[in-house]
């Protein structure tokens, strides 16, 4: 029978996830803004604390600009972490994964063409052969229609490889959060948004 993880989310920016025999590991997600921008030492230094202190054993990242692999090698590194992976974007605004276990990348070229930013698809495998797959992408900030596209695009690639192991997809949805209600109601940005949808 094969292994179902779900994930719940906790008080800390990660999620934990448990397996059906009691396996938990650690997911995050994070934007590095520009990819710390561009040698800002205090931004890198709050990132790599923040990961030695909660341990995680995956970090999707979004926005890791100017990084070459052995430059992210370097960063996985100085967070505790000895697997990395970096997908170059057309766009500059690359995509990457930090990991505690080993990496085995997908080639997603042709599908990378159809979204913004791409998408970086790598299979993490613990010790315990447990493997799962992690899906990272930065949709368009642009326009909702386009992200449904690129949306619609991820659901059909998804669907050769969510019942080969478990997938998780994350990243820079460019959606609005509510855990961002004060800066969406400073700026009228919820508006401006709500003001482009077509009424139903």
């Amino acid at each position: 029978m094969k292994q179902r993880l779900v994930p719940h989310t906790d008080d800390d920016p990660a999620t934990l996830s448990e397996g059906a025999a009691g396996e938990k590991f650690r997911l995050c997600t994070y934007n590095i803004f520009e990819g710390f921008e561009s040698g800002n030492n205090e931004r890198l230094h709050f990132f790599t604390d923040w990961a030695k202190d909660l341990q995680p054993d995956v970090i999707g990242l979004n926005e890791v600009n100017g990084f070459t692999q052995e430059s992210l090698n370097e960063l996985a590194r100085q967070c505790g972490l000895p697997y990395a992976i970096l997908r170059p974007a057309k766009t500059g605004f690359h995509l990457g994964v930090l990991s505690r276990h080993p990496l085995e990348a997908y080639d997603t070229d042709e599908v990378s063409l159809r979204m913004w930013h791409g998408l970086l698809h790598v299979r993490i495998v613990p010790d315990n052969g447990n493997a799962w797959h992690l899906l990272v992408t930065h949709l368009t900030p642009w326009e909702a229609a386009q992200r449904r596209e690129e949306a619609q695009t991820l659901a059909r690639y998804a669907t050769s490889f969510w019942q080969d192991a478990p997938l998780f997809l994350v990243g820079d949805l460019n959606s609005l959060s509510p855990l961002d209600k004060i800066g969406h109601d400073h700026d009228q940005l919820a508006a401006e948004v709500l003001s482009q949808v077509p009424k139903l």
